[in-house]
């Protein structure tokens, strides 16, 4: 049995097909250089070693024994072949195997939902930086047309040097922020090389302003799945069943173990025996007891920790959509703000040559519209990251579907 994902959401976005571009071909190479998550793929082999251990519990086992003889001198040769027949232990060891295998493929799929998140919040970052830094740059220039207009108006007698004052403290504003805004923008950079061994291209991640279409599956139908694909679950499903067996384990150790049993043992001194029989073991310990009350708690918090991951998925789901839904709306919203705002940008400009608005109306529009510019690259950003995390928590799709469909929706 083997971990799988079906693909609910992959026309979610866009009807349109959809082909891979730089935001995937980064999460390609984030995949094979990420150390984190080359961790997680050496935490997947051992996992995966670990369930090939249980499903040998029942092969045969070879004993093999030198020793000497204190009674009569010389020393012994033993070999013993054991196949075991009847044990508990290994029963359930044996059964607990494809729990085992699908809990250390759910958990890499954890791990690889994770990266995603990661990743996508780099880019995130990158992108609002570069963005932030072109809006900094227009509003600089805006600015300084303004500070020489002012400039030219109070030599004509028309304007005040407050006016000048007013502008120029403005325009050194924007100056010190595009010096945090470098900074941060380097540092996303770095981070961005870290994460994936490649540098990203100047004119790579360039945010579309367009409005955009997206259309999510029902609730329902995402909760459903999420019952089915979810990682976090189905590995604490494993745990809750691992407990389970846990238990009848511990209460095997009451029931006799038997073996098939071949043995030769060959003396030093010339002499040799064969056994061919079967051994019964009873390994009674009052210890067990109390391991069986043990097992059986440890299975009682498995349950309660399977359903306190589905109570909070189920509820980070919703929470997660509700925001998808109104981040598409609030960008729909913003970017009519940022038609309003230019005209109110230029109708101020013409009020104040007319003497009906002052230099600060005007300074102060100037400040809105890319306030408003920066609030639409914030909401866009916002409902993209709820996107990638609703994906993670659904766990229906792979992580480059949802990555791929991203390049169409952002860029």
């Amino acid at each position: 049995m083997r971990f799988q994902r079906c693909l609910p959401l992959v026309g979610l976005l866009l009807a349109s097909l959809v082909t891979a571009g730089e935001l995937t071909d980064g999460f390609q190479n984030a995949l094979q250089t990420d150390p984190a998550f080359q961790g997680a793929r050496a935490e997947l082999e051992a996992n995966q070693i670990t369930a090939k251990q249980a499903g040998r519990a029942y092969w045969p086992e070879l004993g093999l024994k030198f020793g000497d003889r204190t009674e009569t001198g010389g020393s012994q040769r033993t070999i013993q072949i054991a196949q075991p027949l009847v044990s508990a232990e290994r029963l359930t060891t044996l059964l607990g195997a494809s729990s085992l295998d699908l809990k250390a493929e759910a958990t890499l799929q954890q791990r690889m939902d994770q990266l995603a998140v990661r990743y996508f919040a780099t880019v995130t970052e990158l992108i609002r930086t570069r963005e932030s830094l072109g809006l900094n740059l227009r509003k600089k220039e805006a600015l300084e047309l303004q500070t020489v207009a002012a400039k030219r108006a109070f030599e004509l007698g028309t304007g005040t040097v407050t006016d000048q004052r007013d502008t120029l403290v403005r325009l050194q504003q924007a100056r010190a922020e595009e010096q945090g805004l470098k900074a941060r923008r380097a540092a996303a950079e770095r981070q961005f090389l870290a994460m994936t061994g490649q540098p990203a291209q100047p004119d790579a991640f360039v945010l579309a302003h367009k409005r955009r279409s997206l259309v999510l599956p029902n609730i329902s139908q995402l909760k459903g799945s999420l019952l089915q694909h979810n990682p976090a679950l189905i590995a604490a499903r494993q745990d809750e069943r691992l407990a389970d067996l846990d238990v009848w384990r511990k209460r095997g150790a009451f029931l006799p173990q038997v073996n098939f049993i071949a043995k030769q043992t060959t003396i030093s001194s010339g002499g040799s025996a064969n056994y061919v029989g079967v051994s019964v073991d009873f390994p009674l310990q009052s210890s067990s007891i109390l391991a069986i009350d043990a097992s059986k708690a440890t299975a009682r918090k498995s349950v309660a920790d399977a359903r306190a991951v589905e109570q909070n998925a189920m509820l980070e789901v919703e929470r997660l959509y509700a925001l998808v839904e109104s981040g598409q709306v609030e960008s729909d919203i913003r970017l009519d703000a940022i038609e309003a705002a230019q005209l109110s940008v230029e109708g101020n400009k013409q009020s104040y040559k007319g003497g009906v608005r002052s230099q600060l109306d005007v300074l102060n529009s100037i400040q809105i519209l890319f306030e408003v510019q920066d609030q639409y690259v914030t909401s866009v950003l916002s409902m993209a990251s709820n996107l990638v995390s609703l994906h993670s928590q659904v766990g229906a799709t792979p992580a480059t579907e949802i990555l791929m469909l991203l390049e169409n929706l952002l860029f």
